[in-house]
């Protein structure tokens, strides 16, 4: 008797109230979208959040230093249809910008930092699904995009490219993410897991899976473009049934080691080998 009260008890405590940590820390709640945030410091949710709007972003970060923290909770767009042109979570050339713990979903772009400004930024722990174009993109310089899954990316109409994640940043981490699921509407378009075209970039442990290209497109795990200075290592890229496309394409300039691929047409093309890589 005594163990099912403490199991009751735990699952009371787990439930909704895992959601949020804490709220001490929050400097304000986001309680309705489109939001926009002009004061530093860590802006929390509550509850799921949704809006209509094609245009714009559901919450846009004006200042530098600041924290969304979703508290695992989720802002939505579905409403606005595949033909959005809306951004879940937006940053422009912003410092130290951190996204942690958000659900986003049906959205053209999930979570953006744009302009070389951009800088220092931490992406981490979210959960993002079912947006049109790109989960996550990023441009600047010094970020981490850490631990974060992406699912069910593409449908845009007329699209030419499905993207989990983008980044142009340089001396940044792309780590430990999960990409599963991608789909491109046009028949020469292409899908790609990861794109990471900033020199010196870590790109290490992620899991890429299930990309579908169109009929005559190519599916890329990840590509590193012209990029140098990087290193590619301890990645799962896998496809059932086998695809069109290549596990990893990049440049001498990077180093390529311990990556493990199976399903492709090509597996690691163009790096430095470091070794330790191998698939069918």
């Amino acid at each position: 008797m005594l163990r099912t009260i403490l199991a009751l008890l735990a699952c009371a405590v787990l439930s909704p109230a895992q959601a949020a940590e804490s709220y001490d820390n929050c400097t304000g709640t986001i309680s309705s979208l489109p939001a926009t945030i002009n004061t530093q410091g860590t802006w929390c949710l509550k509850a799921n959040l949704s809006t209509a709007i094609n245009t714009g972003a559901a919450i846009t970060i004006n200042t530098n230093n600041v924290t969304i923290d979703c508290n695992d909770f989720r802002i939505g767009g579905l409403t606005a249809g595949l033909s959005t042109n809306a951004t879940g979570i937006l940053a422009t050339n912003m410092l130290n910008t951190v996204v942690r713990r958000c659900g986003v979903r049906g959205f053209q772009i999930g979570i953006r930092l744009a302009g070389t400004g951009s800088s220092g930024a931490l992406i981490e722990h979210n959960r993002l699904d079912q947006n049109t174009d790109a989960g996550i993109v990023v441009s600047g310089n010094n970020h981490q995009v850490i631990f974060n899954r992406i699912v069910d990316t593409g449908g845009r109409p007329a699209s030419a490219q499905t993207d989990g994640i983008l980044s142009a940043a340089s001396h940044s981490q792309i780590t430990d993410n999960g990409i599963i699921g991608m789909t491109v509407t046009l028949i020469t378009g292409d899908v790609v897991g990861i794109t990471a075209t900033g020199n010196a970039t870590e790109v290490a442990r992620n899991y890429v899976s299930a990309l579908v290209p169109g009929e005559d497109g190519d599916a890329f795990g990840i590509a590193t473009g012209a990029s140098v200075g990087g290193s590619i290592h301890r990645n799962q890229l896998l496809s059932y049934p086998a695809v069109i496309g290549t596990a990893i394409v990049s440049g001498p300039g990077n180093q390529c080691g311990n990556n493990s691929h199976t399903g492709w047409d090509s597996g690691v093309v163009g790096c430095t080998d470091a070794g330790g890589n191998f698939g069918n």
